[in-house]
């Protein structure tokens, strides 16, 4: 079984090795439209000072076939990640959230809870699903180091991700309903975030 793959016991493949070649290699990037030029022809890669004049240079509504391909506006939505569509309303909500929780307002704050609620504390995670629930724990939910964090948050320095719009080192995560009109509000509370 000379010349066999020791696996599938295939005969295996002999004579001349076959190797992409450094000319092959540039053949094919040159065809997928990945390499840039040489000497003085530089419409395959203009530089950022050539694109601008030459899509300023274009028509409007046109575009100069050698301007690349314009990208789309940046969005003034901070919270756009986390799924949250309206940034007006999202700060709306965080500065009532703010102003229920340092004022002890459970009610208030209960408004602004996306049931259920996971709070974590101590490693395990429970759902308060009602806010019968959230209001007769609302001051173990929401202890001083939470409330803390809450207070000393600045709106521009407010963490986002898909998972939500995060709150100091944790302690608080907002969140967006998918359903329409959106809704806004807490849903996670992490107790021991903060804690020394």
């Amino acid at each position: 079984m000379k010349n066999r793959h020791p696996m599938t016991k295939k005969p295996l493949r002999t004579g001349r090795p076959r190797v992409l070649t450094a000319a092959a290699a540039a053949a094919l990037l040159l065809l997928a439209g990945c390499g840039t030029g040489s000497g003085s022809d530089t419409s395959a890669s203009p530089s950022p000072s050539a694109s601008a004049s030459a899509s300023s240079a274009a028509p409007s509504g046109e575009a100069s076939p050698s301007a690349p391909a314009s990208t789309p506006p940046a969005s003034n939505n901070p919270y756009e990640t986390a799924g949250v569509e309206d940034p007006a309303a999202f700060d709306r909500m965080f500065a009532d959230v703010q102003a229920a929780v340092a004022a002890d307002d459970a009610e208030k704050v209960a408004e602004y809870i996306l049931f259920p609620l996971a709070v974590n504390h101590d490693g395990e995670s429970v759902q308060v699903k009602t806010k019968e629930a959230f209001i007769k724990q609302c001051a173990d939910i929401f202890t001083d180091n939470v409330k803390q964090a809450l207070a000393s948050q600045k709106k521009e320095d407010l963490f986002v991700n898909f998972k939500g719009v995060m709150v100091g080192d944790g302690a608080i995560w907002f969140g967006a309903t998918a359903d329409q009109p959106q809704r806004l509000g807490v849903i996670a509370v992490n107790v021991d975030a903060g804690k020394s």
